[in-house]
This record gives structure tokens, sequence and C-alpha cells, in this order.
């Protein structure tokens, strides 16, 4: 017999109104915890109070993630550490939008108006190619 480990049909809380079904039933306000490596904290599965599922580490993803509806970051992106390819959707950063490698933004064809008739063609130039090739658009 193995003696190490939980066996049995299901695990019901105890505790409010658990799970109707699945192997572990837990109520909502319960958490799953893991020790972390350096013995030094715990680590959190939950539910909030929005139905949101939060895990307090990190999250590794070694194969493909598949998302059907969105991905929200509640912090900022740090673009040094993050590989993030082929994506096909619009992002909105600060009133521009970014849409696959374009960059949308009304005011991509304001005035020039720097002052200097030289800046002002170097800029009017480099918008001009930038709109040609399909990486910057006003709409």
């Amino acid at each position: 017999a193995n003696n190490q480990g939980i066996s049995g049909a299901s695990y019901l809380s105890q505790a409010g109104t658990p799970a109707t079904g699945g192997f572990i039933r837990l109520a909502n306000n319960q958490v799953i915890q893991w020790r972390n490596q350096g013995n030094t904290g715990n680590k959190s599965l939950y539910l909030d109070s929005t139905d949101v599922f939060v895990f307090t580490a990190p999250l590794y993803v070694m194969g493909a993630l598949e998302l059907t509806s969105g991905l929200i970051l509640g912090g900022a992106l740090d673009a040094n550490s993050q590989n993030i390819d082929n994506v096909n959707s619009i992002l909105d950063v600060n009133s521009a939008q970014v849409v696959g490698t374009r960059v949308v933004d009304a005011r991509c064809d304001d005035a020039i108006n720097s002052g200097d008739a030289t800046t002002d063609g170097v800029i009017d130039a480099l918008r001009d190619a930038m709109i040609a090739h399909g990486l910057i658009a006003a709409a």
C-alpha cells in the first residue's frame, strides 16, 4: 500500500458553500498555497471578489498559450525581458494604438512647425516614409 499523499473519491471543504463538483471542492473564500523554494513564504492561488484567479507567483508558460478573451496587464511590461511575437490585435497605449506593427495616432499628420525649415523637412520626410511603408497611420 502507498502511504504517501492522499486518496479518496473527493475532498469537500467544510467552509461556507463549497463547489458542487470536482475532485477538490473549495468554497469561494479559500486559498490553495505552496511553500516557496527559499522556504521564506507561501505562494497562493485563489479567486478574488470578481471571480478572477490570482496566483501570487510569476507564471511561466512552457508551451503555446491561447487567450480567448484578451490579456490584461496589471503593471508595466518590460520590453527588455519580454518576448512578444506575432501580435495580431490592437493595443491601446496612452491614446496611440499599435495594430500589429503599425502605430495609429491622430497626431501623425499634424503640421510640423519646429521653427527650423531643415528640421521640418527631415521630420516630414521621415513621416512620409513611415506612412508610405505602413508603419504609422493617423486613423
